[in-house]
């Protein structure tokens, strides 16, 4: 007998976090209906079990929960304009952007949607593509709590540590803050390693004794050895993205009016970096802009 199917899921940008975020839906039940400008995307869904459209305004009208999966907060808003004019109103709706948006740009797209019958909740990831591969994501979110509730399930099936954060927003805000924190990490082991090189370090011995130390980040775990001294630069998120979370971050910190220096430079520095560096460079390929402008006299 053929199982059943769960509830029906629209799902908004099916990237290298979309793909494996909607299998991961599928494999457990779900009937994913996926919508992106990229053909191939399309038909990897379709592969997997999926259903898709090929214009958002062809989603079915019976969809009470869908997902968007976006670059950046712009795309995610004219999406959701874009799809509400097509939406029946009478069927209650609710959308979740897991995208790294805006937290400003949040709240006044739920001003936009709110009279439409659509309940609107932010829920950023954090663990990159191998955790949404395995499902083990970290899922920010906020909004109306009987919303998340309601979704809960969905968001299980993508990842195991779902920490609630407050308002509507909250949780963009959380996801920008923590990126600039990770950020910072990276900058920071990157400069040591420059330094370590310089004075005639090895820096795999280097790496292994900051992860003993109390100078153990993420970075040190899990992208240095893999990833930069390796020369790989393949961890999956870009520098372009990271680029614009850390520029939320210092936006927030600017409309709270707040003098933040370390934020500041971040922002500053990573977006040099990506005007130098390729649309397509990893974000650990930080450490070549650091390197390159180590030389640089003071």
């Amino acid at each position: 007998m053929k199982k059943k199917l769960k509830l029906k899921i629209g799902f908004i940008g099916l990237g290298k976090m979309g793909k494996p975020m909607t299998r991961n839906l599928i494999n457990n039940g779900y009937n994913v209906i996926g919508y992106d400008t990229n053909k191939k995307a399309l038909q990897d869904l379709k592969k997997i079990g999926g259903n898709t459209i090929n214009e958002i305004k062809n989603f079915d009208h019976d969809i009470s929960v869908f997902i968007t999966m976006l670059p950046n907060g712009d795309l995610v808003k004219n999406s959701v304009l874009n799809l509400v004019k097509y939406l029946d109103k009478k069927n209650p709706v609710i959308i979740i952007d897991m995208s790294s948006s805006d937290p400003i740009g949040t709240k006044q797209l739920y001003e936009n949607v709110k009279n439409k019958n659509i309940k609107l909740i932010d829920a950023p990831v954090s663990g990159g593509v191998k955790k949404a591969i395995s499902g083990k994501l970290s899922i920010m979110v906020s909004g109306n709590t009987k919303t998340i509730k309601k979704v809960s399930p969905i968001l299980s099936k993508m990842g195991d540590n779902i920490i609630e954060m407050g308002s509507l927003g909250s949780a963009h805000a959380m996801k920008a803050i923590n990126n600039y924190v990770s950020a910072m990490g990276l900058m920071a082991v990157c400069e040591a390693l420059i330094i370590g090189k310089k004075f005639g370090i090895n820096l795999k011995t280097l790496n292994n004794a900051l992860n003993v130390s109390s100078g153990k980040n993420n970075s040190t775990e899990n992208k240095i050895e893999q990833f930069v001294l390796s020369n790989k630069f393949s961890s999956g998120f870009s520098l372009p993205l990271m680029s614009k979370d850390l520029s939320i971050a210092w936006k927030l910190s600017k409309k709270l009016n707040l003098n933040l220096s370390g934020i500041r430079y971040a922002s500053k520095e990573w977006k040099k970096a990506n005007n130098k560096l390729n649309l397509d460079t990893d974000h650990t390929e930080i450490f070549k802009y650091i390197r390159n402008v180590s030389t640089k006299k003071i």
